[in-house]
C-alpha cells in the first residue's frame, strides 16, 4: 500500500427515510475508531445517487430493484475502495459473492481457469465482478439459473451504464461488456451449472432508428472507433515522409520503419513485436517474412509486464507462417526490410517495447512526419481494404490468399474488415 494512504475497515450504507423518497448515506470505519460519514457535498457519485433517488421518487425497496441505482452504488463503492485502500473490503466482496445456494466466487475462479487458454480470462473476470455480479446479486439472484429472469433488465443495464466520468458507454463498447457475460453463460452451460432453458446471451447494438433519433438530438453515435483506413497512396506518402523527416536520425528511422512494416502488412501489435530482423527475407525469389512470436500485455492474464508466446498468432500455435511482401508494393517493403536487416542484428527484435507503446510511438511519428495517425487496429482494416481492391492482381483472384495474409481463420472475418465506406472503391471503378 502506498505510503500516506489511510486504511478503513469497511463501507456501511445507511438509509434516511423520507415521505416521497429515501436518501442514501454512507459511512466508513477506521480500524480503531468510530464511523465517519461521507458527505455528498464532497463525494460526487453519492450526490448523483441522491439526486437520482429524488428525481425518481424512489424508496429503499424500489431503489434496490433499480438497475441504474445499483450501477451508481457499485461505482460509489469502487471509488471509496480505491480512495481509502480497503484491505478488508475485498474480503467482504468475496463474502458477498457467496449465497446459500451457490458460491459465485469459486465459480468465477473456475471460469478463469477454463478460459486460461485464451488471452483475456482476467478481463472477463473483471467485467463479471465489477459490472455483472452487482447487477444480478442486487436483484436477489442466488444461483445462475436465476439470471434468466432478468434478461430484459440486463439489456437495459448495459445501455444505461455509465463510466466513472458519468458519460454513457459508447455503443461500440457494448460488445466489450456483453462478451464476458456471454462467455460466462456458455461456461455455465458447458459445465452443467445451468440447463439449456436457463441459457441466453446478449447481443446489444444500436438500431438504425436509434441512431437516427440520436443524431436528431445532436448526440454522437459514431463512438470512439474510427472507420478510416490508409489508402495505397497514403502508404507511399508515409514512407517518403519518414525518409525525409528522419534522414539524419537513424534510431527514429529504424523505429518508424519497423512500425511502418506492421502498418503495411496489417500485423497485430503482438506479432509485429515478435519479429526479429532474421524473420525478413527481402531478397528471396518471392520477398517474404516469417511470423515468430506473439508479445501481449500481461494484465489480461493477471500478470505484470508483457508476455511472450513463441511461434504463435491469434489463431495459430506452433506453426511456421510465411507471408509475402505485397502492400503497398513489393518494392517498398523490400526497401524497408533491407534497411531494417542492415541496421538491426539478426536476433534482435525490430521493436523493443511494451505492446501499448507501439501506438504511442506511431502517434508521435505521425505528428513528426505530418501524416494521418490511425490506431493499430485500423492497420488490418487498411490491409483488407486495399487487398480487396487488388484481389485479382495481387492475390491471383483468390479470396483465400487474402484471408491467409490477413491471418484470419475464415474469409467471412476478412469481409468484416473491408472498409465499405471508403472512397477507394470509386477510384477502383474509375480505373476501369
Amino acid at each position: 500500500m502506498a505510503k500516506g494512504r489511510s486504511t478503513i475497515q469497511g463501507i456501511y450504507p445507511m438509509w434516511r427515510a423520507g415521505k416521497k423518497f429515501d436518501s442514501l448515506r454512507v459511512a466508513i470505519r477506521p480500524p480503531n475508531g468510530a464511523q465517519v460519514q461521507i458527505s455528498s457535498k464532497v463525494q460526487p457519485t453519492l450526490k448523483q445517487i441522491n439526486e437520482y433517488l429524488r428525481a425518481h421518487k424512489l424508496k429503499k425497496a424500489a431503489a434496490n430493484q433499480d438497475n441504474h441505482f445499483q450501477a451508481l452504488k457499485h461505482r460509489l463503492y469502487e471509488e471509496l475502495k480505491d480512495k481509502y485502500a480497503l484491505p478488508k473490503y475485498k474480503i467482504q466482496e468475496k463474502l458477498d459473492l457467496k449465497s446459500k445456494e451457490f458460491n459465485f466466487e469459486d465459480n468465477l475462479d473456475e471460469f478463469v481457469a477454463v478460459k486460461s487458454t485464451h488471452s483475456i480470462p482476467f478481463a472477463y473476470k473483471g467485467w463479471m465482478r465489477r459490472f455483472w455480479m452487482p447487477f444480478f446479486l442486487g436483484h436477489g439472484c442466488n444461483h445462475p439459473k436465476d439470471f434468466k429472469n432478468f434478461k430484459a433488465k440486463a439489456r437495459t443495464h448495459v445501455m444505461m451504464a455509465k463510466t466513472l466520468s458519468g458519460k454513457k458507454y459508447s455503443h461500440n463498447t457494448y460488445s466489450s461488456i456483453t462478451t464476458p457475460f456471454n462467455e460466462y453463460m456458455r461456461f455455465l452451460l458447458d459445465s452443467g451449472y445451468i440447463g439449456q432453458d436457463d441459457f441466453y446471451t446478449l447481443d446489444i447494438k444500436m438500431t438504425l432508428e436509434q441512431k437516427k433519433q440520436a443524431r436528431r438530438r445532436g448526440e454522437d453515435v459514431t463512438g470512439v472507433r474510427t472507420k478510416e483506413t490508409y489508402t495505397e497512396d497514403e502508404l507511399n506518402d508515409i514512407k517518403d515522409a519518414i525518409d525525409k523527416t528522419y534522414k539524419d536520425n537513424l534510431e527514429m528511422k529504424k523505429k518508424a520503419y519497423a512500425i511502418f512494416f506492421g502498418v503495411c502488412t496489417g500485423l497485430r501489435r503482438g506479432n509485429l513485436l515478435g519479429l526479429n530482423a532474421e524473420c525478413l527475407h527481402p531478397d528471396d525469389d518471392v520477398p517474404n517474412f516469417d511470423l515468430k512470436d506473439n508479445i501481449v500485455s500481461g494484465w489480461s492474464r493477471g500478470e505484470k509486464g508483457a508476455l511472450v508466446f513463441e511461434d504463435t498468432t491469434k489463431t495459430t500455435s506452433g506453426e511456421r507462417i510465411q507471408l509475402p511482401m505485397v502492400q503497398p508494393s513489393p518494392k517498398i517493403l523490400v526497401d524497408v526490410a533491407r534497411f531494417l536487416k542492415k541496421n538491426i542484428a539478426p536476433k534482435d527484435r525490430l521493436l523493443d517495447c511494451h505492446p501499448d507503446t507501439v501506438m504511442k510511438w506511431w502517434r508521435q511519428i505521425a505528428k513528426d512526419c505530418d501524416f494521418k495517425f490511425l490506431h493499430p487496429h485500423a492497420w488490418k482494416h487498411s490491409y483488407a481494404t486495399i487487398g480487396a481492391l487488388h484481389l485479382h492482381d495481387w492475390y491471383l483472384g483468390n479470396p483465400y490468399f487474402l484471408q491467409k495474409c490477413c491471418l484470419h481463420s475464415s474469409f467471412r472475418t476478412t469481409e468484416k474488415y473491408i472498409n465499405q465506406v471508403s472512397n477507394q472503391f470509386l477510384k477502383a471503378f474509375a480505373k476501369k
